[in-house]
């Protein structure tokens, strides 16, 4: 009777030294994320940026109270139609993460700047009146 950990090592006792090869020569997959490209609008255009920040009593981690330090920021472009006139408007939110729960290896929130509601409403005014 076999022992209790040679009960199902039948199949990596079988596999000859061909099958190692062909194991060895199959390319692993990696689950990389790809994030759609699309092709950047024209240079030419005429350009606004709208920066968008946390306010300042914003900028404390919920956790440990600790001052947040800018980490980075996401942009977005989108073009802006006004009869005769295009412009390409970008729009920048800062991210701000929590430099103390880095250090300490704790699991924070991330902030971003997250644009105003009127900007929003203005905007989708704007798009129902164009359509």
């Amino acid at each position: 009777m076999p022992g209790e950990g040679e009960v199902f090592n039948e199949a990596e006792e079988l596999l000859d030294e061909q099958d190692n090869a062909i194991l060895a020569s199959v390319p692993k997959e990696k689950a990389a994320k790809q994030q759609p490209k699309r092709k950047p609008l024209s240079e030419h255009l005429e350009r606004v940026e709208h920066v968008i920040e946390l306010d300042e009593q914003d900028k404390v981690c919920d956790c440990c109270k600790g001052p947040l330090h800018k980490m980075g920021e996401t942009s977005s472009e989108m073009l802006e139609y006004v009869p005769a006139h295009i412009k390409v408007i970008k729009t920048i939110r800062g991210k701000y993460a929590c430099r103390q729960c880095e250090l300490e290896g704790t699991q924070s929130v991330i902030k971003i700047a997250e644009p105003a509601v009127a900007r929003l409403t203005s905007l989708k005014v704007s798009m129902v009146t164009c359509t």
